[in-house]
């Protein structure tokens, strides 16, 4: 055997074959962070760079950025009878704010109509009955 194959085989080969090793797995990490929402690019240099450590990093970061599964209704699907979905527990909904100076916010006890105090003072005219009542 010549010696310029053997050194070729024993010294550089195996540098040639872990190159093509970490390019595949930075190859792979970049589509899979792609897939994730993750930044691709950052963590295929890191993996390419670090190696193996770089990708046993990227499977511990990947398990907090995975897209949760959504699952679709076969076509033709119908829920059996009495079914009720579960209940929507979302955001409160918004209280009324409170009246604006001038606004409607006495109820005459007399006629039920809205009686309007603009000035807010004590004493208030109904103008659909024309009766006079006091705020306390």
């Amino acid at each position: 055997m010549d010696p310029l194959i053997f050194i070729l085989l024993i010294y550089i080969l195996p540098y040639v074959v872990w190159f093509v090793i970490v390019l595949a797995m930075a190859m792979w990490v970049y589509n899979d962070a792609k897939r994730n929402n993750m930044d691709a690019g950052i963590w295929a240099i890191i993996v390419f760079f670090v190696g193996v450590i770089g990708i046993i990093v990227y499977w511990i970061m990947r398990e907090e950025h995975r897209k949760p599964k959504v699952y679709y209704m076969p076509v033709g699907y119908y829920p059996p009878p009495g079914y009720m979905p579960p209940p929507y527990y979302g955001p409160p909904p918004a209280q009324a704010p409170p009246p604006a100076y001038g606004s409607t916010d006495f109820i005459c006890p007399d006629c039920g109509r809205a009686i309007k105090n603009p000035y807010r003072s004590r004493s208030l005219f109904c103008e659909s009955c024309g009766s006079t009542h006091q705020v306390h």
